[in-house]
């Protein structure tokens, strides 16, 4: 019997690259929680156009980041709580779609359910039929809704 083995793409690989590159084949990306030097290289040589932020204390901390507008956001998120709310706030307002994607020791199971229940406050609701198997079983893609801030009570 062989030990489970982490994801492949916890440590951003060139597949990872590959296949968010083939899943979204438009616009900007912005990568949160990852090796940044690694990864905008990988993304230079597909011929994407990416931002990276290794920590994600730098997302909420780096002015460009809040005001710059990105297509998909991929967020590798953490095993503990830390700074969820104002990460989640961060990338919702700079990205109309976003990748959760589960960091090193994440379990999405316990996790995962926390991550969209912050970022359904803000207009962003689960897409369950975006298939991100190829990225990570526990990958999940939510997408901004338009109106649905005047349904959910944000305040």
């Amino acid at each position: 019997m062989s030990p489970v083995s982490p994801s492949p793409f916890h440590s951003c690989n060139a597949d990872f690259v590959r296949a968010v590159s083939r899943k979204f084949p438009d616009g900007r990306f912005l990568i949160v929680g990852a090796s940044s030097l690694e990864v905008e290289r990988q993304f230079a040589e597909a011929k994407r156009e990416a931002s990276v932020v290794s920590s994600s204390g730098d997302l909420t901390t780096k002015q460009g980041q809040a005001t710059a507008h990105f297509e998909t956001a991929v967020w590798f998120y953490s095993s503990g709580e830390n700074d969820d709310d104002r990460i989640a706030e961060a990338l919702s307002r700079c990205a109309d779609r976003i990748v959760l994607l589960p960091g090193p020791g994440a379990e999405a199971a316990r996790r995962r359910p926390q991550l969209v229940q912050r970022l359904e406050r803000f207009g962003l609701l689960a897409d369950y039929e975006c298939d991100l198997m190829e990225l990570d079983p526990g990958a999940l893609c939510l997408r901004r809704q338009p109106g649905i801030g005047e349904i959910l009570d944000v305040g």
